[in-house]
């Protein structure tokens, strides 16, 4: 499993601003929200999304992940990126920590 730090992987993939709620709850960078909720709208935004740009924040036992592709169990939110990941779906983890955000 490949595992990057946050900043690297912003930097990286890109992620796209949510243009439809600009406040957001779980990444908030320089007052622009970068998370898409688990339902409504921003979900329907969201399954329309090439399945390769698709992350999710999970909570974990001990920590919270981003992890690459599209999730249900734990999921908080989900990220739509610019760049696509061309590793398998599941294969590569960011430890979140929103002290960082």
């Amino acid at each position: 499993m490949k595992k990057l730090n946050f900043v690297k992987w912003f930097e990286t993939y890109k992620p796209i601003p949510n243009h439809i709620d600009k406040n957001g709850t779980y990444c908030g960078i320089d007052s622009i929200n970068y998370s898409f909720e688990t339902y409504g709208k921003e979900k329907e935004f969201v399954a329309n999304q090439e399945l390769n740009k698709i992350w999710t924040l999970v909570e974990g036992d001990k920590y919270t992940w981003i992890q690459n592709g599209a999730w249900l169990v734990n999921r908080l939110c989900y990220f739509v990126c610019e760049k696509p990941f061309d590793q398998e779906r599941g294969t590569i983890s960011i430890k979140y920590d929103r002290l960082n955000t």
